[in-house]
């Protein structure tokens, strides 16, 4: 795999576990056999035992390993689903993603998503740091971690990648390369705190989601083998711990670099994107120092006094833009793209993007306006 122009390692161990007769009888099945979608089980154990034994695992290996964490990850969700007992109509968010992962772990040929690492951790990777790179359809990567409670910097990192839906061990050129991509583009970073503490935080939440799961393996229109995603875009499970603290005091998953010059380091600059009438920055001027708003038009409304400097479809702009992320003054960004040019109700006025083809950019009115989409998406 070639990422930010460095090779690196990509191993596929395949999707199955075959089933321990434990496993069976926990999952209701009449004998055991080989179990499908377990790709997700299969990457951790090989970056466990790679790490544990220095070497690239023989697939015998793996799979002794990957049973024993199927079979552990099982114990504690059939404990789980006992607590949750019988869903309301309406439960809280985190409720509902509870019993998704529940569901899944009790029920066999199920794909997993890497976050039920956090809601069910595995005792290998308590001291270790699961780092998940998810490519999209256009080859860009979303950079996840699942990190274990006793996990330090310097310690063990599992490096996995989900590409259609499958999940692969790989492995950094260097570990240099890989804390580089960790500091430049993690995205989110879940504390596995188990599922008593994320089963606790439903308190927390109003009521706003279906309590009946809603599972695609399930239905029966469905065969198998075939490609869907299981990875859920949205969780709540790094939102609920991003406030809490850890037996050893408060945990800080991640930092706010400090201000650039001429502000005071410990300062919060705000800069705003894509701005309109930047009322946001106005308001946090009220408070605390903010950056000048981006913004293409002086009279956004009305598009009126076009900005060259402020035209972050320019890629000089653009550019200039992503380095001050990085070094600049601001160390608080608020970006709001124009989403006119995905909106669906586009098909209704001859837009071009579809499923198939989500890129448009055909031949019609709305050409140009994808085309800026694109560009704009895609490189901020």
């Amino acid at each position: 795999m070639t990422l930010d122009g460095h090779v690196w390692e990509n191993w596929d161990f395949k999707e199955e576990v075959f089933m321990t007769e434990e496993l069976a009888s926990l999952l209701k099945v009449p004998e055991p056999v080989a179990e499908k979608r377990q790709c997700v089980t299969l990457a951790v154990a090989a970056a466990v035992l790679w790490d544990e034994q220095g070497r690239r695992p023989e697939a015998a290996e793996v799979q002794r390993r990957a049973q024993d964490y199927r079979l552990e990850q099982t114990r504690l969700a059939v404990e789980a689903a006992q607590v949750l007992g019988d869903a309301e109509e309406i439960v809280t968010a985190i409720e509902h993603e509870m019993r998704v992962y529940v569901h899944d772990l009790t029920t066999a040929h199920h794909e997993k998503d890497f976050r039920s690492l956090a809601v069910f951790p595995i005792n290998d990777l308590q001291e270790a740091k699961v780092v998940v790179l998810r490519m999209d359809y256009r080859g860009g990567v979303i950079v996840e971690s699942v990190v274990g409670p006793s996990w330090k910097p310097g310690g063990t990192t599992a490096w996995v990648l989900i590409h259609k839906g499958h999940m692969t061990l790989v492995r950094p050129p260097t570990e240099e390369v890989g804390n580089r991509l960790l500091e430049e583009e993690e995205h989110t970073t879940t504390p596995a705190f188990g599922f008593t503490f994320f089963w606790h935080s439903r308190h927390d939440q109003a009521p706003t989601s279906p309590g009946r799961t809603h599972c695609r393996l399930c239905r029966t229109t469905r065969k198998a083998g075939t490609w869907t995603d299981c990875y859920r875009p949205y969780s709540c499970l790094a939102l609920v711990a991003a406030v809490a603290g850890t037996n050893e005091g408060t945990q800080v998953v991640r930092g706010v670099r400090a201000a650039g010059p001429p502000y005071q380091k410990n300062e919060l600059v705000m800069q705003e994107v894509f701005a309109g009438s930047g009322r946001i920055t106005a308001k946090w001027k009220e408070t605390a120092p903010a950056e000048e708003p981006i913004e293409v038009f002086e009279e956004p409304h009305r598009r009126r006094g076009y900005r060259q400097d402020h035209d972050l479809l320019l890629p000089a702009n653009r550019a200039k833009v992503k380095d001050r992320a990085k070094v600049g003054p601001a160390n608080v960004w608020w970006l709001a793209a124009p989403c006119t040019s995905f909106c669906d109700w586009q098909l209704q006025n001859q837009g071009s993007r579809t499923f198939p083809e989500p890129e448009g950019g055909k031949e019609g009115p709305q050409q140009q306006r994808e085309l800026d989409g694109n560009s704009l998406s895609v490189t901020l």
